[in-house]
């Protein structure tokens, strides 16, 4: 097993302890794609080289093997996620985790 396979392995077990949610990734263009993140409605962003960005709301983390299923990555994108059946736009991306693979998106809920 790589370093990589052991990572997505560790992500997926803290998956399963943080109550991993359905998300609904709805691209600018193309269909809709079925994704599971790890949702928290009031995320703080812990560190002090993003504190330009809007850093307290919801956001998701997306794990390396989720956001290899989508056509563009979520940096290069401007989708819509659905997330127990709220709709949220993505303020904006910044990678995550160790590998650098995953992908925390704050969120500003829609309507």
């Amino acid at each position: 097993m790589s370093f990589r396979d052991d990572i997505d392995a560790m992500d997926a077990d803290v998956g399963d302890v943080l109550d991993e949610q359905a998300v609904t990734y709805d691209p600018l263009a193309g269909g809709s794609v079925a994704l599971v993140g790890m949702f928290d409605r009031d995320y703080v962003l812990q560190s002090p080289f993003e504190s330009s960005l809007d850093n307290r709301g919801p956001s998701v983390f997306i794990r390396g093997t989720e956001v290899e299923k989508l056509a563009l990555d979520p940096r290069e994108d401007n989708p819509t996620l659905t997330i127990a059946a709220q709709a949220y736009q993505v303020k904006s991306v910044l990678n995550d985790g160790p590998t650098g693979r995953g992908r925390r998106l704050m969120l500003s809920e829609v309507g």
